[in-house]
């Protein structure tokens, strides 16, 4: 693929109601009469549009002769009929648009490959099921990979900032060998941990649980400029027919954006749509992460023109107006002892605990049950004056230990830092960094005695979530009694980060040994009595 000047290729797509069918795709997909929907036909046509004008630019579709390609979309979790306040929400990649660029690429004889690892906790085979996207495969003769099934390769790092090693799906290889391309079908989102979600953060989807909440925290925007350094996609093509505001990967609302991106540079492909959407990308944390690895090509070709659509953005704060109407009775204290110069406390540790905190309220919120019940959260090892530590509410106002401990509030300590300084008096305590992205959201269930409504009994999605979740922990038993390693573990083979292999691309790979069958019981028992 050529990597010399940014192309970038932009198509707005015809005015309609492209809401309806944009997560999953209908009972009635695949027939002559789904063919004929006036939205559908548009759809096509402006994908296959936009990937004509960028082949024109770059002449891409040279490399797909009897290739491989693997797709990438974004299923981080199919809110479809999950029980929320809404049927649906547009925060996945429109099955639309994968099958219009399915349908482009067999134009070329290419081999079809869609690889994706959802949200954890949600099996991979439940998103393909409820999205559409397993009848899809079946019409288009598409290969269906579930990410979290497979066995994975440790590769050293020594290169990156924040990573050192990466543990990469063994079936992904062929794309670090150049033998398969990797196309990166992102949604045109907001997002509560990156400000946007696009093509480079994307490809976060492309590894095993463990080593995406590893570095999943302040360090989030530096972590994802290695992800792409390790892993670029070749062609990014983002799906921005029905666009996701606020507070992904939450419930967003829709935004009619009807539009197409795409380009052959990740990062100004991701500049260009997070302008589109009203944003400054240099004022962002990740694209000045990937600035500073990536700087910006100094010859951008774009064909195609789009007005910018104003998205409004994701915010993460728990001092917000937002918040507090929301949530009135909920006291967030927050104490970082990490400074990041112009940005204010709170947000400190954005990709880590903040983020995951608000997306635990987020799905309390859109589940449409009572929220005036009183909490105190807190995050971080709290301000430590060199006697006693303290912690700040949304006013500014001091809260040391004592006092926290006197209030007539259930306490919740969110992340390793608070639950080191506030642990042995907090009813319920979260420990990790990042923390679990449910175990929030199950916390205040836990601690208001509210019952859950979310992928409950009565919810059309629980079926085939249920099913996908039994086939995935299957598999995976399956994979770790073979000795297969599946995430990071303390079976992994320790790497001198200090070496640095003379490559192209700056990894290695580093032989894995099976494990015995004491190792591969114990994370067995890991499986089953652990959150996954």
């Amino acid at each position: 693929m050529v990597k010399g000047t940014a192309s970038i290729a932009i198509n707005r797509v015809s005015p309609g109601n492209y809401l309806p069918g944009c997560v999953s795709l209908p009972s009635h997909y695949g027939t002559a009469s789904w063919y004929r929907e006036t939205t559908v036909k548009n759809i096509i046509a402006a994908v296959q549009e936009n990937l004509e004008t960028l082949d024109q630019m770059t002449g891409f579709t040279s490399s797909l002769i009897n290739r491989e390609v693997v797709l990438k979309p974004n299923l981080v979790l199919v809110y479809d009929r999950i029980g929320l306040a809404r049927p649906v929400y547009p925060n996945t990649t429109d099955p639309r648009v994968i099958e219009a660029t399915v349908l482009f690429l067999k134009r070329y004889q290419a081999r079809i490959t869609i690889a994706e690892s959802s949200g954890r906790g949600l099996p991979t085979r439940s998103a393909f099921k409820l999205s559409g996207l397993a009848r899809l495969a079946a019409r288009h003769q598409v290969n269906l990979i579930a990410l979290e099934e497979e066995p994975v390769n440790l590769y050293s790092f020594p290169h990156g900032k924040v990573e050192k090693s990466f543990l990469l799906p063994a079936v992904l290889e062929r794309i670090l060998q150049g033998e398969a391309l990797y196309f990166s079908l992102p949604k045109l989102k907001t997002n509560l941990y990156t400000g946007v979600s696009l093509g480079c953060k994307n490809s976060m989807g492309f590894f095993p649980y463990l080593f995406r909440q590893r570095n999943h925290n302040f360090n989030l925007p530096e972590k994802l400029a290695d992800i792409h350094s390790f892993i670029p996609p070749d062609l990014i093509i983002i799906d921005g027919i029905v666009g996701g505001e606020e507070q992904s990967p939450g419930p967003v609302h829709p935004v009619d954006s009807r539009i197409i991106i795409s380009g052959n540079q990740g990062p100004e492909t991701d500049r260009a749509a997070a302008r589109i959407m009203g944003f400054q990308p240099e004022e962002m944390p990740l694209f000045q992460a990937l600035d500073r690895r990536f700087p910006p090509a100094t010859r951008v070709k774009t064909a195609g023109h789009a007005p910018v659509i104003p998205f409004r953005p994701a915010n993460p704060s728990l001092h917000s107006k937002d918040f507090r109407r929301h949530f009135p009775r909920v006291l967030a204290l927050i104490g970082h002892e990490r400074e990041e110069e112009g940005l204010p406390m709170e947000l400190n540790c954005r990709g880590g605990c903040l983020a995951t905190t608000r997306l635990g309220f987020e799905f309390f919120r859109f589940e449409g049950i009572p929220r005036n019940f009183p909490l105190t959260l807190i995050i971080g090892r709290g301000l430590y004056d060199g006697e006693n530590r303290y912690y700040l509410d949304g006013e500014g106002t001091l809260y040391p230990l004592e006092k926290i401990q006197t209030l007539p509030r259930p306490v919740l300590a969110i992340g390793s830092c608070a639950v080191q300084t506030c642990g042995h008096f907090a009813s319920r305590s979260l420990k990790g960094c990042m923390i679990h992205p449910n175990s929030v959201h199950q916390s205040l269930h836990q601690l208001t005695g509210l019952r859950c409504r979310m992928l409950n009994p009565l919810a059309p999605a629980i079926v085939p979530f249920i099913k996908g979740r039994m086939s995935m922990q299957m598999r995976r038993f399956w994979q770790l009694a073979r000795g297969q390693h599946l995430d990071y573990s303390q079976y992994l083979p320790e790497i001198n980060s200090d070496f640095s292999p003379e490559l192209d691309r700056g990894f290695l790979k580093v032989p894995l040994d099976p494990m015995d069958w004491k190792q591969r019981l114990h994370l067995i028992a890991r499986e089953l009595f652990t959150q996954i």
